[in-house]
């Protein structure tokens, strides 16, 4: 856990060190000064009222609670800074440059202190963007906290695709590490140097790695040090140490009793939608967009897609507006995964006077009980670029 004082260090790293202080003794030591923000007081606050002092204190009293509890305020926060910065990157317009520098390291805090509770998307986005380095620079300790999120589950398969899935991302990342007229590389770049070195062993490679190669020597001491995080975060995950380390693990989506029969971790995922109850359902239709993503990272076939839709038939409340569309919206991103058939699953019965199931379509959909059909393809296509945003 981190202090107060470390927190406004690193988030005010321009103010002196008697200016901090005195930020830590008039506005910290009254409770009921600047409250911390919850899902109710933060929907208040507008994107010009992020400069204020007031505002940024309540920040960062609330990014202090919620290290020790964690509740729903943080993806509020981080939703509302993506919405307000530049395409999603956390770049403010109209703000001074210690104010940029502020909201920057809060979101890169935040984001990186929940690594285990923020969406799959906004997981993927901090490795595969400068908040990666960065967050090592300001000494969040990344390998951890992205071990915290596989310490939540104990099915080998799912742990295995999650851990490639993220390693990929970090391959992704093409923040420059190193001075140009050193041969600076992209942390990306760094990753298929890594790939390509054969140490001596799997338990010293990375730090083989790190003495041995010709390109690390040119970069400075500071330099070394993040990559050697870097690079230990994801051997950890390309290896599959970061969850073999995690000891007594808790058992997260799926009961212990499941855990012993002889099924896939995709057939424990169906197996909990189709047992969900109504609030769980309605719960999964907020977030089936974040699933549409999942499925398409990790290239679900076709026949686990099409069994899915028999679930959704069997569950979905298509009197509910409000459903329909989301199930509408569900199909059209698959359909851009590289499903085809799902044109009109749904449509409008005039005759009814709400959305229906267009059962003849559904009929070239059925699944192909105990077998699997070749993959839709979708890893060659790009995701759409909605599904980016947390």
């Amino acid at each position: 856990m981190f202090s107060l004082d470390f927190i406004l260090a690193q988030l005010y790293p321009y103010k002196k060190l008697e200016d901090l202080q005195k930020i830590l003794d008039d506005d910290f030591r009254d409770p009921m000064l600047y409250p911390e923000y919850d899902t109710w007081t933060w929907k208040e606050v507008k994107q010009e009222d992020l400069s204020a002092l007031e505002v940024q204190i309540r920040l960062i009293k609330t990014l202090f609670s919620t290290q020790y509890l964690y509740d729903g305020t943080v993806q509020l926060i981080m939703d509302s800074f993506e919405k307000w910065s530049k395409s999603g990157t956390i770049v403010f317009e109209g703000v001074t440059p210690d104010d940029q520098l502020f909201l920057e390291r809060y979101y890169c805090f935040l984001g990186w202190l929940h690594f285990a509770h923020i969406t799959y998307a906004r997981k993927l986005y901090l490795l595969e963007s400068r908040f990666l380095p960065l967050a090592i620079v300001w000494d969040i300790p990344v390998y951890s906290n992205t071990q915290d999120y596989f310490a939540q589950y104990i099915y080998v398969d799912g742990l295995r695709e999650d851990s490639t899935v993220f390693a990929d991302a970090m391959g992704r990342n093409e923040t420059p590490l190193g001075l140009p007229e050193k041969g600076a590389k992209t942390i990306g770049e760094w990753m298929v140097i890594f790939d390509e070195f054969e140490g001596s062993s799997i338990p010293t490679r990375v730090d083989e790695f790190m003495n041995d190669k010709m390109e690390i020597q040119r970069l400075n001491e500071d330099e070394k040090k993040i990559l050697y995080k870097i690079i230990t975060l994801y051997w950890g995950l390309r290896g599959g140490f970061i969850y073999r380390e995690i000891e007594n693990e808790v058992p997260g989506s799926y009961t212990e009793k499941a855990k012993k029969e002889n099924k896939s971790v995709d057939d424990y995922y169906l197996e909990a939608l189709y047992e969900a109850t109504r609030e769980q359902f309605k719960q999964w239709l907020t977030t089936c967009g974040e699933a549409a993503y999942w499925m398409y990272l990790t290239k679900k076939d076709q026949n686990f897609i099409k069994k899915l839709i028999y679930i959704l038939l069997e569950k979905a409340n298509l009197d509910d507006d409000d459903e329909a569309q989301m199930l509408i919206e569900f199909f059209m991103v698959l359909e851009e995964f590289g499903l085809t058939g799902l044109e009109d699953v749904i449509y409008f019965d005039e005759s009814k006077g709400g959305f229906a199931w267009d059962e003849d379509r559904l009929v070239g959909l059925q699944p192909i009980i105990g077998g699997s059909e070749p993959d839709t393809k979708s890893g060659d296509k790009k995701p759409p670029k909605e599904l980016f945003a947390g």
